[in-house]
C-alpha cells in the first residue's frame, strides 16, 4: 500500500482495530500461576520489592532455592503450593539502593481495589437515539442524578456526542462528581457499547473536536497566588509537611508540592535555557521555546513535584496518604499548592468509574483525547477500547492513585509529533498511577511522562508501533519516563515493547527503574503498516517513498543525554535469530550488525544499549557513570550481563506486588527470565495477538 495522503492508511487501520476483549489465553511452558492458592507465587513486599516464589536462586540461577516457585510468606508461616521447605529470607534478594527507589504502591487495585458492589441506578439501561441524534444530554442527566455509588448503565449501541449540532466546546461527557460509574454493556464477553464524537478524520474531514470523556474539572486550576512556603524539609520517603500557614486544608484533599529547580537534578535542554535566546540573535532557524516551557506542565520553574492527598491535618502540620518520593527542601523554595476545582471548590473528584466501553473520535489536541483525567484521585478505567484519538489518547493530568487496567489503546488519527499523536499520558505532577495489563498501538508515542510525580508504575502491558506518518523509517520511543523535565521515581516492570528510550527534547528524567521487561528491539509493524509507505519527491524531483521499517534509531535501550540515576534489572533485549535491517526505502541506510553497547563513531549498527550519546557524538559523563545495570540479558553477549558491584544474582519477581496477579492466572509469572534470556507469554500481547489483523 502506497499513499501520498497519509491518512488512507488510517482507515485501513481504524478498520481492523474495532474489536476488543478480555480473553485470557494459556501459556505453554514451566510452571503457571495457580489463582486459587493463597498467596499465589508471590512474597512480602519489602521496601518497595516483592520477593518471593521464583523458581531458582540465580534469579533465577542453576538451582533451586529453598521454597520452590510457590513463594509464600517471607517471615514464616508456610510456602505456596509448589514450594517446599523453610521460607526464603527477605534479606537475600538483590535490591536497589534506597536512595535510587521509592514505595510503589499505585492505583486503586493496590489501595483497597476497584468497587464491585456498585448497581444501577436506572431502571432499564441507556439506549442510543439513533438517526445521528444527539445522545449527551440524556448521559449528562443520568450522571448528574444518579445517587452516590451507583452505575450509570449504557446498552448496546454507537452513543453519539453532539450529533448534528456539535459544538466543540461543550460536547463532552463531564464526570466531575464523585462516586460514580459509567458502564457499558457487554455481549458474548466484548465490548458492546461506544461513545464516539462526529469526527472522521479517517475521509479526510477537518471538523475540530473535544475530548470525548472528561473525569475532575476541565483544565488544572492552581491556587498559585496563595501557594503555601514549606517551613522544614521534607524527607525522600516521609508522609509529614509543616506549612507556614493553613489556609483551611481539608482531608481527602489534593495538592501540589513542589520546588525550584536545582541543577543537579534537573537539566533542562538548549531550547529550553535562556542560552536560545542568544542563539536566535545569530541564527533565525535557531528552536528556542524559553521561557514559556518552563511552565508548560508544571508551576513555573517547578520541575519536581508531587500530587498527594492530605490524609490528617494538625494545625500547620499536613500528614499524607503517600510517601513522597523525593525530598523537598526548604533551600528550593518548597510550597504546597492548591487546587482550585468546580466553583473554587478544594474537594477533588474521586472514585469514579469507567468500565466496559469503547471511546472513539476524541479529540482536542495534547490537552484533549478520548479520556482525559485531570486533578482527581482514585478513578479507573477498566476494560476500555480507546481509539481514533487526535490528542493523548489516555491522559492522567495531575491525579492520584488513578488506573488505567485491562484496556486496549490504539490507533491515533494524526501519528506525528506535537501532541495529538500520543498514547497514554502523566502530566503535571500526577503521581502513584497505575497502567497495568493494557495495550497501546500504533501512536506516534505510545506513552510518555512529562513532569510526572514519582510512584507511577507502568505493569505488565504491551506496547508497539510508535511511528512518524512522515518518516516511517525512524523509530520513535517506546518505555518512555520523559518528553520534559523532570520525571522521576517511575517504574516499568514486566512489560513488552520495542525499546526503552529517553529523549532530551525539553528536559531530563532521573531515578527512573525498568525491571523485567522484554525490549525486543524491533517494530512489530503490525498489518496493515509493514505496507504503509510515505510517497515524496526527491532531491531530483523524481517519485519516492519511505516505507514503514526499522532504519534510523534502532535499538534496545535508549538512556538519553543528562538522564541521571537509570536502574536497569533483569531484562530481556532483543530475541533469538533477530537480524540487521536492510532498508527498501531508496537512498536510506539500515545496520550491518549488532553490538552489545554504541561507542562514539559507530556507524551502520544496531545497539542493545546506547547510553547518553550528545549532538556532537559524545557522550555525557554523568549519564554513564549514573547508570544502573544488573542482571540483563542480550542477544548480542547471549547471556545476563551483571554489575561486577553487585555479587547478589538473585532478582525478586516484583518491585510492586506481593504475589502473582490474577490476570497472570494460567502464565509463568514472572514472566521475563533474564538467565535463560526467555520471554514467555505476555497476557496483554496473548490478547493484541487474538485481534483480527489483515
Amino acid at each position: 500500500m502506497s499513499t501520498s495522503h497519509v491518512r488512507g492508511v488510517f482507515a485501513s487501520i481504524l478498520a481492523v482495530t474495532s474489536v476488543f476483549w478480555l480473553a485470557a489465553c494459556s501459556s505453554g511452558s514451566a510452571k503457571k500461576v495457580d489463582s486459587g492458592v493463597t498467596g499465589g507465587t508471590g512474597g512480602q513486599a519489602m521496601g518497595g520489592m516483592a520477593a518471593g516464589g521464583g523458581g531458582s536462586a540465580d534469579a533465577q540461577v542453576d538451582t533451586p532455592m529453598t521454597g520452590g516457585s510457590g513463594g509464600g510468606p517471607m517471615d514464616g508461616g508456610t510456602t505456596g503450593e509448589s514450594g517446599g521447605g523453610a521460607p526464603l529470607d527477605a534479606a537475600a534478594f538483590f535490591s536497589l539502593p534506597t536512595e535510587r527507589v521509592t514505595t510503589w504502591q499505585p492505583g486503586v487495585t493496590y489501595n483497597g481495589g476497584i468497587p464491585t458492589s456498585r448497581t444501577p441506578c436506572l431502571q432499564q439501561a441507556l439506549a442510543p437515539l439513533g438517526n445521528g441524534k444527539d445522545d449527551l444530554p440524556q448521559i449528562q442527566k443520568a450522571i448528574d442524578n444518579c445517587p452516590d455509588n451507583t452505575v450509570v448503565q449504557l446498552g448496546e449501541g454507537t452513543f453519539n456526542l453532539g450529533g448534528a449540532n456539535y459544538d466543540y466546546l461543550d460536547a463532552f461527557v463531564i464526570l466531575r462528581r464523585s462516586s460514580i460509574t459509567l458502564r457499558g454493556t457487554l455481549k458474548d464477553g466484548k465490548i458492546a457499547t461506544t461513545l464516539i464524537t462526529p469526527c472522521t478524520y479517517a475521509d479526510g474531514e477537518t471538523k475540530q473536536c473535544n475530548t470525548a470523556i472528561v473525569v475532575g474539572t476541565l483544565w488544572l486550576h492552581t491556587d498559585d497566588a496563595n501557594a503555601v512556603d514549606v517551613v522544614a524539609d521534607v524527607a525522600k520517603g516521609g508522609k509529614q509537611v509543616t506549612v507556614k500557614s493553613n489556609p483551611g486544608y481539608q482531608v481527602g484533599e489534593l495538592v501540589i508540592v513542589d520546588e525550584e529547580t536545582d541543577e543537579s537534578l534537573t537539566w533542562w535542554s538548549r531550547r529550553c535555557s535562556p542560552q536560545c535566546v542568544d542563539d536566535q540573535k545569530t541564527d533565525p532557524n535557531a528552536v528556542c521555546d524559553y521561557p514559556d516551557c518552563r511552565g508548560w506542565f508544571i508551576r513555573s520553574n517547578r520541575p519536581v513535584g508531587q500530587v498527594n492527598e492530605i490524609a490528617a491535618v494538625q494545625g500547620n502540620v499536613l500528614t499524607f496518604s503517600a510517601p513522597f518520593h523525593m525530598p523537598y527542601r526548604t533551600a528550593k523554595h518548597a510550597q504546597v499548592t492548591r487546587y482550585l476545582q468546580a466553583g473554587n471548590s478544594h474537594v477533588p473528584t474521586t472514585r469514579v468509574g469507567i468500565e466496559d466501553l469503547k471511546v472513539s473520535g476524541g479529540g482536542g489536541g495534547d490537552g484533549g483525547g478520548n479520556i482525559h483525567i485531570w486533578g482527581a484521585s482514585y478513578c479507573w478505567m477498566k476494560n476500555v477500547e480507546a481509539e481514533r484519538s487526535s490528542g493523548t489518547s489516555i491522559n492522567f493530568d495531575g491525579t492520584f492513585r488513578c488506573e488505567l487496567r485491562d484496556s486496549y489503546v490504539h490507533s491515533t488519527v494524526n501519528p506525528t509529533p506535537g501532541g495529538a499523536g500520543y498514547g497514554i499520558g502523566f502530566n503535571t505532577y500526577a503521581a502513584d498511577n497505575l497502567v497495568e495489563n493494557s495495550i497501546s498501538w500504533n501512536f506516534n508515542k505510545v506513552m510518555l511522562m512529562r513532569a510526572s510525580g514519582g510512584g507511577n508504575v507502568i505493569g505488565y502491558s504491551y506496547f508497539d508501533d510508535g511511528w512518524i506518518a512522515y518518516d516511517p523509517t525512524f523509530v520513535e520511543s517506546g518505555l518512555n519516563a520523559s518528553h520534559y523535565a523532570t520525571a522521576h521515581m517511575e517504574l516499568f516492570e514486566g512489560n513488552r515493547a520495542w525499546n526503552f528510550s529517553s529523549d532530551s527534547t525539553w528536559g531530563n528524567a532521573v531515578y527512573i527503574t525498568a525491571f523485567r521487561n522484554h525490549l525486543t528491539g524491533l517494530r512489530g509493524a503490525i498489518p496493515p503498516l509493514n505496507t504503509y509507505a510515505y510517497d515524496y519527491a526527491d532531491g531530483n524531483g523524481k517519485p519516492s517513498a519511505l516505507y514503514y521499517e526499522d532504519l534510523g534509531g534502532r535499538v534496545g535501550v535508549s538512556v538519553g543525554e543528562n538522564h541521571w540515576w537509570y536502574n536497569f534489572v533483569g531484562n530481556v533485549i532483543g530475541y533469538a535469530g533477530m537480524t540487521p535491517s536492510k532498508p527498501k526505502s531508496p537512498g536510506m541506510g539500515g545496520q550491518d550488525r549488532f553490538v552489545y553497547e554504541e561507542k562514539p563513531g559507530d556507524d551502520a549498527v544496531m545497539p542493545m544499549w546506547s547510553v547518553g550519546f550528545q549532538s556532537d557524538g559524545t557522550q555525557e559523563p554523568k549519564t554513564v557513570t549514573t547508570l544502573l545495570r544488573h542482571g540483563n540479558f542480550d542477544y548480542v553477549t547471549k547471556a545476563a550481563v551483571w554489575d561486577s558491584a553487585s555479587p547478589n544474582h538473585m532478582l525478586p519477581n516484583s518491585l510492586y506486588m506481593t504475589q502473582a496477579p490474577p490476570f497472570m492466572n494460567g502464565y509463568d509469572w514472572p514472566w521475563v527470565d533474564p538467565v535463560t534470556g526467555q520471554a514467555r507469554t505476555l497476557p496483554a500481547k496473548a490478547r493484541f495477538d487474538a485481534l483480527p489483523h489483515p
